[in-house]
């Protein structure tokens, strides 16, 4: 997919800034381990969320594969983290204990932000794995296997074909897998491709590790409960969590294409974008969401890069720095 991303310097408020669900006395916090807690309490949280609550339970309580739907922005990805994060911080065993797989490298590096202080608290490695993340947290990590590893499908086919053995000293005694966007792997070659994967990882640990997939959008809950599952005598436990994310807000306006110029081409036009849809496009843009984090999707590379050079000259013809930036 095409976008215009603008992008600046990034704040963790999605970690500090959660709705409230439950008190520290609820049955979720309790369950946590005390260097979590006392995570949680610097974040200045008074509560839990919903889908919090029910996924640390469902986690906590057993050993079975876990399915976590909740509307984006929900919460879900502390939602995992918060329980497997705690058993991983006093486990002994070498090797990787919890590997994420997310289907693009954009949401490993947003994740990676998000946990990244957290895993520092409790001292556990965190690693980005994929081919723009740096090289020497994972040289790192396989010299002294440990911790959390956030990898795209690609990446793993990659370390299980070129180096095995590496593949087997990281991810041989796994406690977790967490799949995130599970909706995007339930059809087509990437799933299936995904769906082998997993099974070759098993093949790797003495014992299953237990299976936790993350999605906002899926329709049959029952058969992502089954494909998450996979070789598991039963399919995952199904948590749905209705509402807690903000109403989706939606703005439809209309931009028409000025009649072409003088066809003769004797005119010499000094901004051919003068007039044009895209040039009134990049003004509004300019105007309504500079200043802020936003994806802009345009549709076409084209399209981004044009908008992504009109919006650099209104930058700087407006004497700001230009916030605007492309993105394939």
């Amino acid at each position: 997919m095409t976008i215009l991303a603008k992008t600046l310097p990034l704040q963790l408020t999605a970690m500090i800034s959660l709705p409230r669900s439950s008190s520290e006395g609820g049955s979720g916090f309790d369950l946590l381990h005390p260097q979590i807690q006392r995570w949680i309490r610097q974040q200045g949280w008074s509560r839990l969320r919903d889908v919090q609550e029910q996924a640390i339970a469902a986690i906590c309580g057993s050993d079975e594969d876990v399915l976590i739907s909740a509307a984006t922005a929900a919460g879900k990805t502390e939602a995992a983290f918060l329980p497997l994060l705690g058993s991983s911080a006093t486990r002994e065993q070498p090797g990787v204990a919890i590997l994420y797989v997310a289907p693009l490298k954009a949401l490993i590096n947003d994740q990676f932000r998000r946990l990244e202080d957290l895993c520092d608290k409790i001292e556990l490695p965190l690693v980005r794995w994929h081919g723009d993340a740096p090289q020497g947290p994972k040289t790192k990590v396989m010299k002294a296997p440990a911790g959390v590893v956030l990898i795209t499908p690609e990446s793993i086919e990659a370390m299980l074909l070129r180096r095995p053995a590496t593949a087997e000293a990281l991810f041989g005694a796994l406690d977790a897998i967490i799949i995130d966007e599970l909706h995007s792997f339930l059809q087509g070659p990437r799933g299936l491709h995904l769906s082998s994967l997993l099974n070759r990882i098993e093949l790797l640990n003495d014992r299953r590790p237990r299976r936790v997939g993350l999605s906002a959008t899926i329709g049959d809950l029952e058969f992502a409960a089954r494909w998450l599952s996979g070789t598991a005598p039963k399919p995952a436990q199904i948590l749905a969590v209705a509402g807690g994310a903000p109403p989706l807000k939606v703005q439809v306006r209309t931009y028409v294409e000025p009649p072409e110029g003088d066809p003769s081409g004797d005119v010499m036009i000094e901004d051919p974008l003068a007039g044009s849809a895209l040039a009134k496009i990049a003004q509004h843009a300019f105007e309504a969401l500079r200043g802020s984090n936003n994806l802009f999707f345009a549709g076409s590379r084209a399209n981004v890069e044009t908008l992504a050079d009109r919006l650099r000259t209104i930058s700087e013809n407006a004497h700001v720095p230009n916030e605007f930036f492309p993105h394939h």
